[in-house]
């Protein structure tokens, strides 16, 4: 009886790490797969939660750790491959995120996501003809799955392509990547339109074709409505030098979401950097009243010093 309700216990305990993980809480979800694995006898999925954890707190030794346990649990899990491949990565260790990548393939073939892994790790190496291949590899292996599979594929690419400097091509998997959206009036569709498009945007920008990039970035206007899309709208359009069209979304965003204090201090920051300091001041107050967050502190600091006050 108290073996099965200790059991039931750190299950239960396993999905709130889920839950907690799935809200940014990496300290509290490392604690409940910590607890887990103390009381479980098949700790596969403790350590994995562990080790995604581990990631996101920047304790990547100690995330190795993890992922090694996973793996020794389960040699054929395929995401511990992958996910481990993504931290050799993230390190810069190129030739283990390939080796972990290979393996996941080894595993399963037919999923895109260690393809387009490899294609990104290509990039980085200057292997385009390699990176080309695996491209292509990860759109054959989305096929038949599901649209939205096939959209993220072109759109990731695309991100792998700007991010290594190659703008032009990443203007042809951004448009690609539109091509598979559907159901546009939805308005989660609507906002990973927006998404793609400031990306898109952002490419044209590198290419000194701006008056098509404004274009994009005022469609994505048009179509954001969620709070983190339409941050990043108006800090991408801050940083393009589109000044009034950042601070028109930002006070768009504020209006929809009147009770967030992050949107109150993007709105702030745009302020001030526009010159703003009074209306800045003004907007950082209201965002203080909503709620800490740790960035205020910060720009109060800033701010004060180009009103010329004391901290």
């Amino acid at each position: 009886m108290n073996d099965s309700s200790n059991e039931t216990n750190t299950t239960s305990g396993l999905e709130e790490g889920h839950a907690a993980f799935k809200n940014g809480d990496w300290a509290q979800s490392l604690a409940m797969a910590t607890q887990f694995l103390e009381h479980h006898d098949n700790p596969t999925a403790g350590w994995m939660l562990k080790a995604r954890s581990l990631v996101q707190l920047g304790q990547w030794d100690a995330a190795h750790e993890a992922f090694a346990q996973v793996l020794q649990e389960a040699p054929t899990d395929y995401n511990a491959w992958l996910e481990s491949g993504h931290l050799h990565f993230e390190q810069g260790a190129f030739a283990q995120a390939s080796t972990a990548y290979e393996q996941a393939l080894a595993i399963s073939h037919q999923r895109f996501e260690a393809h387009l892994a490899l294609a990104r790790v290509a990039l980085v190496k200057g292997q385009q003809a390699l990176a080309e291949r695996a491209y292509a590899q990860a759109i054959l292996a989305a096929q038949g799955v599901d649209v939205p599979t096939q959209r993220q594929v072109h759109w990731r690419m695309g991100q792998y392509l700007l991010a290594t400097g190659h703008a032009q091509e990443a203007t042809v998997s951004f448009s690609d990547a539109l091509l598979w959206l559907t159901d546009v009036n939805k308005p989660a569709a609507r906002n990973h339109v927006a998404e793609v498009q400031m990306d898109w945007a952002c490419a044209l920008m590198l290419l000194d074709q701006q008056e098509r990039a404004l274009q994009l970035f005022t469609s994505a206007a048009a179509m954001a409505s969620q709070e983190n899309t339409m941050t990043r709208l108006a800090v991408l359009n801050h940083q393009h030098r589109f000044e009034s069209e950042a601070l028109a979304i930002a006070r768009r965003c504020v209006q929809l979401f009147p009770h967030s204090a992050g949107a109150h201090l993007n709105l702030a920051n745009l302020l001030m950097e526009s010159g703003q300091l009074p209306a800045a001041e003004e907007v950082l107050a209201k965002a203080e009243s909503l709620g800490s967050l740790p960035c205020a502190k910060d720009l109060r600091a800033a701010l004060a010093s180009k009103l010329g006050m004391p901290q």
